[in-house]
């Protein structure tokens, strides 16, 4: 062997060795080593594998396939034949949550229910980059006592990106625990305090609405954005709606509406929830003074229920003692000019339960000017305005 052959031959079989026993190839201990805790900026080529637990193991619930172009393909374990026509969005939230909504169509196995089509809306907190946890709700019409029923079942899954193996549900619950990241600098101010206005309770997105109270006239941040949990104190990372920083949340009678946007996971009727205003600076985030809200459905009841002779029935349920204030609001029609806004006050009350009585004829408008009417409460402790769900009159598109 020729003595320039037999030096490469030698250094080759370093290489190898270093390669194969050192692990020294094409890597480096120094090098910087990407966070885990990223949620996917896009689900297009990518799929992703979720899991239910039953009595400790974890089995197949669902799994979706999207491709590079965004086309979804989705198969549910308990389907008899899959339809088509599925659709999906996705949307990144921040480093470690984002939310995922799916309209699937398929046969269930289970009799009970009525129509092929099932929307689940779901959180998505990412443990590493290819596992986390789903939290949401699974929207379909089905039988209930011989009415066809709009309901929900709430989702708490586990799943796996690209991957057929199991998540590693014990890694998952830990880094839960852990409070769902880590989380830069943080400071704390009591120059503003979020501020809820009103609840609503609009099917099938309760929404909060929330704006601020300014404690002082200094040391106050050019914008605020506010997070949303069912526990005290939720940061930008665990919270179940961050919603964006805004300048214009800081003007007076501006606010926000927390779970109203199609992009906003869905709230739960009968929570309590936390909700506090936020600012980044840098690798710092402020944290503001939080306060609490509960949705209707527990405490807070409130229906308006119409009939074929424009007659209104007010049904409510006001658990905690107080005063409230029942009214009747409805948009008017105005041509083309802007639409005004009527409220018609009709009775305090004490809490308790009990229904009332209203007709379009008690009202100083016709039923033809009336786009949309709707009852609500007023809770004149804290200013608090409850309102039900809305109907169409005779400008819109009436539900009777």
């Amino acid at each position: 062997m020729k003595p320039h052959l037999f030096s490469y031959f030698i250094r080759l079989l370093l290489f190898i060795y270093c390669c194969t026993i050192l692990g020294a190839c094409g890597s480096d201990e120094h090098s910087p080593i990407p966070s885990p805790e990223t949620a996917l900026s896009s689900l297009n080529g990518h799929s992703i594998n979720f899991y239910y637990e039953y009595e400790g193991k974890l089995y197949r619930a669902m799994s979706i396939n999207v491709s590079e172009t965004g086309v979804l393909k989705a198969l549910c374990y308990d389907a008899k034949e899959m339809l088509g026509g599925d659709t999906y969005s996705y949307t990144k939230h921040s480093e470690n949550t984002a939310y995922l909504e799916l309209l699937i169509h398929y046969i269930s196995a289970s009799e009970r229910e009525w129509e092929p089509e099932h929307r689940y809306q779901m959180d998505l907190i990412f443990a590493s980059a290819n596992q986390g946890y789903a939290e949401g709700k699974d929207y379909y019409t089905t039988l209930y006592n011989g009415l066809i029923t709009k309901v929900f079942s709430r989702l708490k899954w586990y799943f796996m990106i690209d991957s057929s193996d199991l998540p590693d549900k014990a890694a998952i619950d830990r880094f839960l625990n852990q409070g769902g990241s880590n989380e830069g600098a943080t400071e704390y101010s009591n120059a503003l305090k979020a501020k809820v206005t009103s609840i609503n309770n609009y099917y099938p997105r309760p929404s909060i609405v929330v704006g601020v109270t300014k404690n002082s006239t200094t040391g106050l941040p050019p914008s605020i954005g506010f997070c949303i949990g069912t526990s005290p104190h939720p940061t930008v990372n665990n919270a179940i709606i961050c919603r964006e920083e805004a300048s214009t949340l800081l003007q007076d009678n501006f606010v926000t509406y927390l779970g109203a946007y199609t992009t906003d996971p869905i709230l739960s009727n009968g929570t309590t929830y936390y909700i506090r205003p936020y600012h980044r600076e840098g690798d710092k985030t402020i944290y503001y003074e939080e306060t609490v809200a509960e949705t209707m459905g527990n405490n807070y009841n409130l229906m308006l229920i119409p009939s074929l002779s424009k007659i209104y029935t007010i049904s409510y349920n006001i658990k905690p003692k107080g005063s409230y204030t029942l009214q009747i609001v409805y948009r008017i029609h105005k041509g083309n000019q802007q639409d005004d806004f009527y409220t018609q006050t009709l009775q305090t009350i004490n809490g308790g339960s009990g229904n009332l009585t209203w007709k379009i004829a008690d009202g100083p408008y016709a039923w033809e000017d009336i786009h949309v009417i709707w009852a609500e409460f007023k809770d004149n402790n804290t200013g608090i305005i409850y309102s039900a769900d809305s109907c169409p009159g005779g400008a819109g598109d009436s539900c009777l």
